[in-house]
């Protein structure tokens, strides 16, 4: 589903410009990304409606699964970030 604005998540590096959605689950969603150079990625992102303190942890422990094991059918966390600068701040992370 194409995004009517494009979403930008900042990095410390780069930033990357999400235009659409293409997933969606009990807390959060995935979507198509491309960073500067016009490479492309899918980020996975907590949905703010949905963002509770279970979920939070969920994610922070999915991110850090991800980022400790290599296997094929475990995705490549290649970034991550927060979404806002707010007290709904949310983490992200790029695969």
């Amino acid at each position: 589903m194409a995004l009517k604005t494009p979403i930008l998540f900042r990095t410390t590096y780069t930033t990357y410009t999400a235009t659409d959605i293409v997933g969606e689950g009990g807390s959060g969603r995935i979507y198509i990304a491309t960073d500067k150079a016009g490479k492309t990625y899918a980020i996975k992102a907590l949905d703010p409606q949905k963002a509770t303190s279970e979920k939070l942890k969920r994610f922070k422990n999915e991110l850090w699964f991800c980022e400790k094991n290599q296997h094929a059918n475990i995705v490549t966390v290649q970034d991550r970030g927060i979404l806002g600068e707010d007290a709904r701040a949310l983490p992200f992370y790029v695969m």
